[in-house]
C-alpha cells in the first residue's frame, strides 16, 4: 500500500472526537484540579494514600505519578519512595508543583501529555488518580490503561483513584465546557485485571447520585 494512503489511514484512526479534544484542551489549560465540593474529600484521599503507601513501603523504591496536578500527592509519594517522577498536561500546574517541591530533592516534575506516551522504563509504584474520567474516547482510555500497567515493574504496585458509575453502565455528565465520562466500575476494574493486575485493596472515598469514588491498590503479577 502506498505511503500516503497509509498515513491517511493512520490519521483517521488516531483522530479524536470533538468532545475528547474539548476536554483535552480544558485540562491542558487547567490551573486547579481540586474541584470536589466537599473540602474534606482531599484530606480523605491523602489519608487513604498514606495507608496504601505504608502497606507497601518495604519494597517500594521508584515512583511515577501520572496526571499529578499541583503535586500534592506526588510529594506524599516522595516521603515513602527514593525517587518520584511526576507529570501533568498543564504547564500552570507543573509550575505550581515545582514550587511546592523546592525543598524536596527526590520528586521531579515535568510537563507531558500522557496521550503522547509514558516515560521509558518501569517503576515500583505507579499512581494514576482521577485520570480515566477525563479521557472521553474509548481508544484513548484503553491505551491509557495499557500504558499505566506497562509502567509497573513485575511485582510492583499501581494506585488508581476514580469516580465510577454504579448503575451498570457508563455515565456521561456535562461539567462546564467539557463532558466527564464515568465508566462502569466493574468494566473499569476488569480492564486492569485483564492486563495482569491483581486487586489488593479498594477503599470508597465518596458517593453521589449513581457514582462512587474509590482508591485502589493493585499489584502486577510476577512473570
Amino acid at each position: 500500500m502506498p505511503l500516503p494512503i497509509l498515513k491517511t489511514i493512520r490519521a483517521v484512526f488516531q483522530r479524536k472526537s470533538k468532545a475528547h479534544q474539548t476536554a483535552h484542551q480544558y485540562w491542558k489549560g487547567c490551573a486547579n484540579t481540586f474541584l470536589a465540593g466537599d473540602p474534606t474529600y482531599y484530606d480523605r484521599q491523602e489519608e487513604a494514600l498514606r495507608a496504601l503507601l505504608d502497606s507497601i513501603r518495604p519494597a517500594a523504591k521508584t515512583g511515577l505519578d501520572v496526571g499529578c496536578g499541583n503535586g500534592r500527592f506526588s510529594l506524599i509519594m516522595g516521603e515513602y519512595l527514593q525517587s518520584v517522577l511526576a507529570f501533568d498536561l498543564s504547564r500552570q500546574l507543573i509550575d505550581e508543583a515545582s514550587q511546592h517541591a523546592a525543598n524536596s530533592g527526590n520528586v521531579r516534575f515535568e510537563q507531558r501529555d500522557l496521550e503522547a506516551g509514558f516515560p521509558a522504563g518501569t517503576y515500583d509504584v505507579v499512581a494514576g488518580m482521577g485520570i480515566a474520567s477525563t479521557l472521553i474516547d474509548e481508544k484513548v482510555f484503553t491505551e491509557f490503561i495499557k500504558n499505566l500497567v506497562q509502567a509497573v515493574c513485575a511485582g510492583g504496585h499501581l494506585i488508581t483513584k476514580e469516580s465510577l458509575s454504579t448503575t451498570g453502565a457508563d455515565k456521561a455528565i456535562a461539567s462546564g465546557p467539557y463532558i466527564t465520562t464515568y465508566r462502569d466500575q466493574f468494566r473499569y476494574e476488569n480492564e486492569l485485571k485483564l492486563r495482569g493486575m491483581v486487586l489488593l485493596q479498594k477503599t470508597k472515598l465518596a458517593t453521589s447520585d449513581g457514582l462512587a469514588n474509590y482508591i485502589y491498590l493493585w499489584v502486577r503479577a510476577e512473570r
